[in-house]
């Protein structure tokens, strides 16, 4: 029973840590990035870094919309070429700079997003070993309590536990 309260214990502070990861960052309806927003948030700022003035549902979308495209950096297939360019243009219209400079931007946005993706790929298996490793010592507890309680209940006796010493009572 212990372990399974550690388990949930752990299993609570893992969701606290990544609910702000999963939730929306004030956007609503399909234009919402659900984790690429958070996590890649520097990797995001890096890449529509400007100093002209933009309206806040216009930046907004695009950090959306870039942080979908470069959750796919992790994957195996990769950005395809299509979104690559896309986001050039993107990041170029949006600071207010050059094509090359934008493709600079691109590709260290994407090794830092990909760094960051792998990560967070780390953290969660770790968590998940964590989780394991308590409900497998939890079921190793539990079945070494019930073979002491099942010899107990043979002999006819009941543990009696004091600081000092243990004897046991008959029933």
């Amino acid at each position: 029973g212990l372990a399974v309260l550690i388990a949930a214990v752990l299993a609570l502070a893992g969701a606290a840590v990544t609910a702000p990861a999963m939730a929306p960052s004030g956007v609503q309806g399909p234009s919402a990035s659900v984790a690429g927003e958070n996590i890649l948030a520097s990797e995001l700022d890096e890449l529509f870094r400007t100093d002209r003035h933009l309206a806040d549902n216009e930046i907004t979308y695009r950090r959306a919309e870039a942080g979908r495209i470069l959750l796919k950096t992790s994957s195996h297939a990769g950005v395809p070429s299509s979104d690559r360019d896309y986001l050039i243009a993107t990041t170029a219209h949006t600071a207010d700079i050059s094509d090359a400079e934008a493709t600079e931007r691109k590709d260290r946005v994407f090794a830092e997003a990909k760094q960051e993706l792998r990560t967070a790929r780390h953290a969660a298996v770790l968590e998940a070993f964590m989780v394991a490793a308590a409900l497998l010592l939890g079921a190793a507890v539990a079945w070494f309590t019930a073979a002491e309680g099942g010899r107990d209940r043979e002999a006819g006796t009941a543990p009696v536990w004091r600081w000092s010493y243990r004897r046991t009572v008959s029933l």
